[in-house]
């Protein structure tokens, strides 16, 4: 729906500006038809970056803001829960989808894939750890991705409870989670490596 919103609101502008332009008595309409073209095609890219909606709608659940914001069927595979915002994760193809969505008293907004900061990334013995949050909001997500075909143990700081989700066709399972505060001081354990972000 989010695309489609955006291709129709760039149709009605290109056929109003086509009907001024045809009622013009200039005798180069062709240039300002390709013109006009040019401008509804740059619009419907800056309005891909603006959640306009949000102004007027709120969701009742994360999962149904995500079926707005992304086409097609959705195979949300794990929501987690932030103070602020939710992490969605979409299974697609071979490849999991992340979007962060904002969320207010009454329900959750729309969230885009430009919302979404890496804050750190860490790589080594075949692990992956990156930390993101919402550029409106101080949550933070992070996420291990380990390719060691074998159930990581993790623990951190704060005793955060890791969700996992295991990819069977690549051989690596992905630990999510929310972090209650993230900072100098916080520090991961994975299979009893210490792992800092200072």
């Amino acid at each position: 729906m989010f695309i489609f919103i955006r291709l129709i609101v760039c149709i009605v502008f290109f056929l109003c500006s086509a009907a001024v332009i045809k009622r013009l008595k200039k005798a180069n309409k062709r240039k300002l038809y390709i013109i006009l073209t040019a401008i509804s095609i740059i619009l419907y890219v800056l309005l891909s970056f603006f959640t306009f909606e949000n102004l007027f709608f709120t969701f009742d659940s994360p999962e149904s803001a995500y079926r707005y914001f992304i086409p097609g069927k959705a195979d949300i595979e794990l929501v987690v829960d932030g103070e602020n915002c939710d992490l969605i994760v979409d299974h697609k193809g071979d490849s999991d989808t992340l979007l962060i969505l904002p969320k207010t008293e009454h329900g959750w907004k729309i969230g885009t894939g430009s919302d979404i900061i890496t804050v750190t990334q860490k790589l080594f013995d075949g692990i992956s750890v990156n930390v993101y949050k919402n550029k409106n909001s101080n949550d933070h997500f992070i996420t291990v991705l380990d390719t060691n075909e074998e159930k990581s143990k993790i623990s951190d700081s704060y005793n955060t409870e890791f969700h996992s989700i295991e990819n069977l066709s690549k051989n690596h399972i992905t630990y999510y989670a929310y972090l209650i505060d993230f900072n100098t001081e916080y520090y991961l354990k994975i299979n009893g490596k210490l792992v800092t972000f200072n």
